[in-house]
């Protein structure tokens, strides 16, 4: 009895362990650090070119805490001030509980607006760049866009799913579905009077997120505004929302909540996938193709059993020694 009593003690504090060590092994490497960083507008040089940005930090910011970490990309034409000065409420509804970061685009043709293969590199550096001077979880990374914005969000999803949690894109569609890495969960909102990008346009783009996270699809709920579907028997983790709405392609008053309360929901996921394959040394460009995750997330559980068998064994001998003695 004595020794079920003490077995049953160890595998608390192993289980304890493996969450407090999961815990560091996604902190950032600014937590604990100085930084000169304050929320205001902030530049970096990526690949030789000035990029602005826009930082706000919680208001009793913590170097301590790893916060999630948020990206917002403006549409085109515009820039920051969408998320600063509240045409975007994402910052109100947010409020003190993540750290947002609003990148600005370059001009192309004289009007700023995503590129969607050059700035995956400026990403990667302010990425980076936030990486060695903020304190943030790195397992709780998302990204939110309108129009432009989204398109680039959903591009982000798609190339760097490694590094994303969860994507928001509100009016925008996915262009290249090619050579994505990971998975990210999703939340689509459009409206179906939308003019710049039609909801028959949008469709392909929400039925491959559907597809690449093993969704099944169903109806769209009418007569409702927001009409907001939840597909099911998504891959673990991963889930996809879309959210049709009475609209045209401006950013909807709801828009804000509904994302939030969707990557809130992802804050409290387990992000399993990701963790075994980092911690295993097996990481790798998942196909697009969910049997192939399944099996590393399999062989992952796999590992970590025969691991925690093996110190229970060790374990019980000990425990018995103990008891002859």
């Amino acid at each position: 009895m004595k020794n079920k009593k003490a077995v049953l003690c160890v595998l608390v504090l192993l289980f304890i362990a493996i969450a407090s060590c999961s815990a560091l092994f996604f902190k950032s490497s600014g937590c604990g650090a100085s930084s000169t960083f304050t929320t205001g507008e902030h530049k970096i040089i990526s690949h030789g070119i000035e990029r602005i940005f826009y930082l706000k930090l919680p208001e009793n910011y913590d170097p301590n805490t790893s916060y999630p970490l948020i990206f917002g990309f403006h549409g085109f034409t515009s820039d920051y001030t969408v998320f600063t000065e509240g045409e975007i409420d994402l910052q109100k509804v947010v409020d003190d509980e993540a750290i947002l970061v609003y990148p600005n685009a370059l001009d192309i043709n004289g009007e700023p607006q995503w590129d969607y293969e050059s700035d995956l590199l400026f990403f990667d550096d302010l990425y980076a760049e936030l990486e060695a001077n903020l304190c943030f979880d790195k397992s709780k990374v998302f990204a939110v866009g309108h129009s432009n914005g989204a398109g680039f969000t959903h591009t982000l999803g798609c190339k760097r799913g490694d590094i994303l949690r969860a994507i928001g894109p509100v009016s925008g569609l996915f262009l290249d579905h090619d050579a994505c890495t990971g998975q990210v969960a999703v939340i689509m909102i459009h409206g179906n009077s939308d003019t710049t990008i039609s909801l028959t346009g949008i469709k392909p783009t929400r039925d491959y997120w559907i597809a690449i996270n093993s969704c099944i699809k169903g109806e769209t709920p009418e007569d409702v505004d927001p009409a907001c579907v939840a597909y099911a028997d998504c891959d673990p983790q991963f889930p996809v929302k879309f959210c049709e709405h009475n609209g045209g392609h401006a950013w909807p008053d709801f828009a804000s909540t509904a994302i939030w309360s969707s990557l809130k929901v992802c804050l409290w996921q387990h992000l399993q996938p990701k963790l075994v394959m980092e911690m295993s040394g097996i990481w790798v460009k998942v196909p697009s193709v969910s049997k192939y995750t399944t099996l590393l997330i399999l062989w992952g559980h796999l590992k970590n059993l025969l691991y925690l068998c093996i110190h229970l064994v060790r374990l019980c001998r000990c425990l018995d020694l103990l008891t002859i003695y």
